[in-house]
């Protein structure tokens, strides 16, 4: 779905409003499954799950348990701490495993499943709490609406925004120099449903909305 969105000068939603150009390197708009789109996101833990892309908004969701969900990862060799990464999407939780369950994700990983910074997501709250000194939550009720969620990563630190306002950091443990994968999905490990209605993300610096 094109974007209709965000005032963030303000911190507010704006239907109409530009997106502020931050020189997104990849650009998944939801109007097809990660793996058709182009470019075409590589699909992990390829565990049965439902996905379906209509309407400019993809739905991925289980009814029954999984070891883990899948996500969704896409390479980028320029991607580095030195010059920090953005990513952004927007989505709405519908369940996780439980109410507590960190199911959602959206982050950047070195590769082999080295974690560098992940954005988790819960229904009640989002939450910075891999690979990093101190675990950073901000409570909100993510399955209210469709949000924006922003997180930028340089050097050691991790930022998450909600729908244009800052909410939380977080200090990285691991500050590896360069990494490989922008990822969005799921880690979940029962019934969960998600709907994503844009992914973007840079590998050209850590952008504030």
């Amino acid at each position: 779905m094109d974007l209709e969105l965000a005032n963030f000068s303000e911190g507010t939603i704006t239907p109409g409003t530009s997106l502020p150009n931050l020189g997104w390197d990849v650009l998944y708009e939801a109007n097809q499954i990660p793996e058709s789109a182009t470019p075409a996101w590589t699909q992990v833990n390829l565990n049965p799950d439902t996905e379906t892309a209509a309407g400019g908004i993809f739905t991925m969701a289980e009814t029954l348990p999984v070891i883990n969900g899948p996500y969704y990862t896409s390479s980028d060799a320029n991607i580095s701490n030195t010059t920090g990464f953005t990513i952004q999407a927007r989505l709405k939780v519908i369940t996780t495993t439980n109410s507590t369950g960190l199911d959602c994700i959206l982050g950047v990983e070195l590769g082999a499943g080295q974690p560098w910074g992940y954005l988790y997501f819960t229904q009640t709250n989002i939450q910075i709490n891999e690979g990093v000194v101190t675990p950073a939550t901000y409570t909100m009720d993510t399955t209210d609406d469709f949000h924006i969620y922003h997180f930028t990563v340089k050097n050691s630190v991790c930022r998450a925004y909600v729908d244009g306002i800052y909410r939380i950091t977080a200090t990285l443990n691991n500050i590896a120099g360069s990494g490989t994968l922008a990822e969005f999905g799921t880690f979940a490990s029962g019934a969960y449903e998600h709907q994503w209605d844009y992914v973007y993300f840079s590998a050209g610096g850590a952008f504030a909305p």
